[in-house]
């Protein structure tokens, strides 16, 4: 039997150069079900539990196959959740993006009741963590993929949320059933099909969750639909990709001249934000 360094080592010498040392350390933490990399290192000279799982699961990972669908786990908030190829892998500008809108929803509500729908809710996250936040909240979620959605319940079961999921395109099932909401969030596909894109997103991560024709349809889809769903004032929190500024700017000065927006930064200084108030 190997300890975990000596697995490491081993593995370390195998790995292919398009694959990062840090999954292959993500990957050592997971299936020892450590909580953090101190815990790995702290415990890298133990024996090793299953060294023939470790082995194939390493052959997944040196395919290029991220750490996350190979253990079925990602973390978000803190917490974690089931994923799978059917899935977009949550990312931390995702989290940041939930952070923003849960502080200004507790702040423009307070206790008041809030409807919220997250449109395009692939594993779900978004709806179950805004759920556990706001307990005077109802949250709808839709997706287009019933694939994805069967993710994103079995999140919300495990979790213990109570999600009222809808399958259809972005708006859509919410007006075909006259709901109104308070809040959209959404982290809609955003890619345009000719952008770089990194070998592992493009050949194991969902393309429907990803690419978008022209890169903003589906914001352009759901601000121009909005006004169907909203109950009163609508409030819109958008993730969007970090070059899209100028093209969102001008479409809602163009469309929209009357609603109040705004553009936010990322920690690493990106543009990935969109708020709007209408």
């Amino acid at each position: 039997m190997s300890t975990i360094r000596e697995l490491y080592l081993s593995a370390l010498k195998q790995l292919d150069k398009l694959v990062a040392t840090n999954d292959l350390r993500l990957l050592l933490l997971e299936l020892q079900h450590f909580a953090n990399y101190a815990e790995l290192d702290i415990n890298q000279n133990k024996q090793f539990d299953d060294e023939d799982s470790f082995w194939a699961a390493f052959k997944r990972l040196n395919k290029g196959e991220p750490v996350q669908y190979i253990v079925n786990n990602a973390n978000f908030f803190g917490h974690d959740y089931y994923v799978d190829q059917r899935v977009l892998i949550p990312r931390p500008e995702t989290e940041e993006l939930v952070d923003y809108a849960l502080k200004d929803i507790e702040n423009k509500f307070k206790n008041r009741s809030v409807v919220i729908a997250d449109i395009g809710t692939g594993s779900g996250v978004i709806a179950i963590e805004c759920a556990k936040k706001l307990k005077n909240a109802v949250l709808y979620a839709t997706d287009i993929d019933e694939r994805a959605l069967e993710v994103a319940r079995k999140n919300a079961n495990t979790h213990q949320q109570q999600i009222i999921f809808h399958s259809g395109n972005m708006l859509d099932p919410l007006i075909e059933k006259h709901i109104k909401v308070d809040v959209i969030i959404s982290n809609p596909p955003y890619i345009k099909p000719s952008a770089a894109v990194d070998i592992h997103v493009r050949d194991y991560e969902p393309n429907i969750a990803l690419f978008a024709q022209h890169g903003i349809d589906y914001y352009q889809e759901i601000i121009n639909k909005s006004t169907e769903v909203k109950r009163d004032t609508l409030y819109m929190y958008f993730e969007i990709g970090e070059d899209q500024e100028a093209d969102l700017s001008e479409f809602i000065q163009k469309f929209y001249p009357n609603i109040k927006f705004k553009f936010k930064r990322d920690l690493q200084g990106k543009t990935r934000f969109l708020f709007i108030e209408t």
